[in-house]
């Protein structure tokens, strides 16, 4: 007998015996009792049961949906706005400067939704949509040729997983308007396919093996978070063909042609080339590059991973189980080798390593600044990878006994003690019920809207767009995209010209997040408040804790806000507002510091060429000139700074930034500084002003010379991108 099988036999007679000697006898009873026909029957149906319970609060909360005239999806709303941005014309990844910018996502989802708009214009298609895809892919699944096999026990289990997985955070994308669940639907759909091709009893053509490849791609331009598992899953898929098929023959050789990568990278390549070409050079840093901008409190890290293992601790111990089970009876199978049985799960192994690939975005996602739960969806579809896979290389009963056993877990965990203890723990519990109730959007939004007023609310901001397409969009997404650089400037236009009926104030809260911490202007949407309270005017509270402004008469007269929104440059002169914000406005007299949220503001000045400035300020003022370290062996010290006070027979300094020095140099008594370069070709500083002294910064030339003035300055994406 091999050894393994003694080792089993082993295991099992003793831990029987000890069951019965413990039990006085009882334990066989009880193992016959569970034999009997009718809990035999009881544990048959109860997969198919829970299926049925979660699949129909599925299927109501849709229908319900559908009798909602104005759904409130929450902040899903932002992709209704890019919904219906596109169906009136508008492109979503333009200059920030020049036109709309929509929600940072690839564009299938709301590409869909727009058309819908189309036919409709509904702000339920959104979550419409999640709904059907979810649904979709259940069917799918069990349509699969490989799933067709198992009993129904199996096949429900299949469905109770992931449905059941879903009920763990409330944010789970399942009736709401956000691409998440469409695209980890499509990369389930392709997964799944790769996997089965996997198994060494499966032979598909090569069509399928495109298809299978396109829907991978299609889920990465739904949202490119699901481009590491997606190309997890064809790299390995594709591995497999090659050793399993490759042959010395040309159809040989061409059957091992890894088909699924090649379309999988093929879509994607072109379809970002014209996202690419038609945005003039945006697309691409929009979708990729400005998230990596974006602050991540890296403290936060594992923070992200415990509470995401605490969520999904249910999940990952039941994917543990199959796994666990499935090994050992492939293990302990009938095939003569190891090399065979190994070859057997291979399809289990390639699971997993899909389903981690779906961990680093979820907690690179979830340490960003205003990553939300919607993030855990990934692994639950890739833990559910991790059971179709384990079903495709069982057997039937062996499905069908993990299958039970896990329903069973489920529902003690889902009611009672189990449900109470997990709580306690921090543990998330599973739910019987799959459902959501849906609540109409504000009236006042809805009744301005049929009156022909455009809102732009952060809360509710596709109500900015008309459905006649006489209002433009808003730009929902200006907090991300002041946090990574840019500036909307299109959208500020729009509000000094009067373009939204109604307008409402950002919450100050908010200006942390936009700032990325203080990387950047941390007086933004302040100055955006400002703008709208210097030309708007209160308007009738028509809701209990929001306030509305409507457009004023002196609207015209506070346009020049808007040249107070940096970032400014002064030929090679690059200025950014940093710390305290202000309102530091460009003029024909310089770049000067007109009012401010915070006592003291602060300008970070950076130039590759010698650069002569001047700052003047009311008389009191303490002006503050740093320099970063200057060199490695610095660099854990404190910042090289200068402090000059202003007198009434010196109002100003003259700083010079000079790339060929090195250091910082003071004079206090005549308010000379010069910045000399750090580590790197340019010279970086900063200056802090006190807001109530009115700084004045300007260029200093030669006598005779024009001044260069500073204006405000819109960087290319290549600009932000070298930082």
């Amino acid at each position: 007998m091999p050894l393994e099988g003694i080792a089993l036999v082993g295991v099992i007679v003793v831990a029987l015996g000890a069951l019965q000697s413990a039990s006085h006898g009882f334990a066989f009873r009880v193992r016959r009792l569970a034999q009997h026909p009718r809990l035999v029957r009881a544990a048959d149906l109860l997969p198919p049961a829970l299926a049925l319970v979660l699949v129909s609060g599925l299927i109501a909360s849709t229908a319900s949906l559908i009798y909602s005239a104005h759904p409130d999806t929450g902040w899903s709303d932002h992709l209704i706005l890019d919904a219906k941005a596109a169906a009136r014309g508008h492109y979503m990844y333009g200059d920030p400067a020049r036109g709309y910018v929509g929600l940072l996502y690839t564009p299938l989802y709301s590409g869909v939704v727009s058309i819908l708009m189309r036919v409709h214009w509904w702000e339920g298609w959104g979550p419409l949509l999640s709904a059907v895809a979810v649904g979709g892919t259940c069917i799918a699944l069990l349509r699969m040729q490989a799933m067709k096999r198992l009993p129904l026990a199996s096949r429900a289990f299949l469905v109770v997983f992931p449905l059941s997985g879903f009920t763990l955070f409330s944010v789970n994308g399942v009736f709401e308007a956000r691409a998440d669940q469409l695209a980890w639907s499509l990369f389930l759909i392709g997964a799944c396919r790769c996997i089965a091709d996997m198994h060494v009893d499966s032979e598909r053509g090569g069509r399928g093996r495109v298809v299978t490849g396109l829907v991978l791609g299609a889920a990465v331009l739904t949202k490119q978070t699901t481009l590491a598992p997606c190309l997890a899953a064809a790299g390995l898929v594709g591995l497999s063909t090659m050793q399993r098929r490759g042959g010395r023959t040309r159809r040989e050789l061409a059957r091992s042609v890894p088909l699924e990568g090649i379309a999988l990278v093929g879509v994607i390549v072109v379809a970002l080339g014209a996202l690419q070409s038609a945005s003039h050079g945006f697309a691409f840093d929009l979708l990729f590059g400005l998230p990596q901008r974006h602050a991540r409190p890296w403290f936060t890290l594992l923070a992200a991973a415990e509470v995401s293992a605490r969520q999904l601790a249910v999940p990952m111990t039941l994917a543990a189980f199959l796994v666990a089970v499935t090994a050992t009876r492939v293990l302990l199978g009938p095939d003569e080798t190891w090399r065979r049985r190994a070859d057997a799960l291979r399809p289990v192994i390639a699971s997993v390593i899909v389903a981690m690939a779906t961990v680093p975005g979820l907690l690179v996602a979830l340490a960003k600044q205003g990553g939300d739960a919607n993030q855990l969806l990934g692994p639950v579809w890739g833990m559910t990878l991790v059971v179709f896979a384990a079903f495709v290389v069982t057997d039937a009963a062996g499905a069908k006994f993990m299958s039970q056993i896990a329903v069973a877990v489920l529902l003690i965990v889902s009611v009672g003690p189990a449900d109470k203890a997990l709580r306690d723990a921090d543990l998330a519990a599973p739910s019987l019920m799959l459902s959501h109730q849906w609540y109409e959007a504000p009236a006042d939004i809805i009744a301005a809207n049929q009156a022909g007023v455009a809102v732009w609310d952060w809360a509710y901001p596709s109500y900015s767009v008309l459905e006649d397409g006489s209002s433009p969009p808003a730009v929902a997404v200006t907090p991300d995209l002041v946090a990574a650089g840019y500036t909307p400037r299109w959208f500020l236009e729009n509000i000094a010209d009067a373009r939204y009926g109604l307008v409402r104030l950002y919450d100050p809260s908010w200006e942390q997040y936009s700032s990325g911490f203080g990387q950047r202007d941390e007086g933004f949407l302040w100055k955006f408040n400002y703008l709208v309270q210097a030309g708007y005017d209160p308007a009738p509270v028509t809701r209990a804790g929001v306030q509305y402004y409507h457009p004023s008469d002196r609207l015209g007269g506070a346009r020049w806000i808007l040249d107070c929104f940096g970032p400014f440059r002064a030929g090679p002169l690059h200025i950014q507002v940093r710390g305290g914000g202000g309102l530091w406005c460009a003029s024909a007299t310089g770049l000067e510091l007109r009012d401010g949220p915070a006592p003291r503001s602060e300008l970070v000045l950076r130039t590759e060429q010698r650069v002569e400035l001047r700052l003047d300020a009311d008389s009191g003022a303490r002006i503050v000139v740093r320099s970063p370290a200057q060199s490695t062996v610095q660099a854990a010290a404190a910042e090289a700074s200068c402090e000059v006070a202003t007198t009434a027979s010196l109002r100003s300094l003259h700083i010079v930034l000079d790339p060929a020095a090195s250091g910082l140099a003071c004079d206090r008594a005549t308010g000379e500084v010069r910045v000399g370069r750090g580590t790197s070709r340019e010279v970086t500083a900063s200056i802090v002003a006190p807001t109530s002294a009115r700084p004045l910064l300007s260029v200093a030339t030669a006598s005779g010379q024009p001044q260069p003035a500073i204006a405000v300055d819109d960087p290319s994406p290549h600009e932000l991108a070298r930082g």
